[in-house]
């Protein structure tokens, strides 16, 4: 009957009505996680650029101190060398003072 056949159709369009909210609903909950997701993965890349421009200043200082050291280095060399010299030449006063 054409009653039988109107209620069927109220029936399928409710189906359809209610699948596409849920359809509409899930589309809406994958693209809030989406954003999310990029929201934490843009979090992650500045962590990670932070992580590495400090990395790169803590490179750098460390260079300046291996150069310092090495600096020093070389200055603590002269001056032992320069102590050597001395030891030797009051070794020689010494002995010329003997002589004489």
């Amino acid at each position: 009957s054409v009653q039988e056949f109107r209620e069927a159709q109220a029936k399928e369009a409710a189906k359809m009505s209610t699948l596409e909210a849920s359809l509409q609903g899930s589309q809406a909950t994958e693209e809030a996680r989406a954003a999310a997701s990029l929201e934490r993965e843009g979090i992650l890349k500045s962590s990670l650029e932070d992580e590495q421009r400090r990395l790169a200043e803590r490179t750098e200082m460390m260079s300046g101190l291996q150069g310092a050291l090495l600096n020093r280095s070389k200055v603590v060399k002269s001056q032992e060398e320069a102590v050597g010299k001395l030891e030797a030449l009051q070794q020689e006063l010494r002995e010329t003072q003997k002589n004489e």
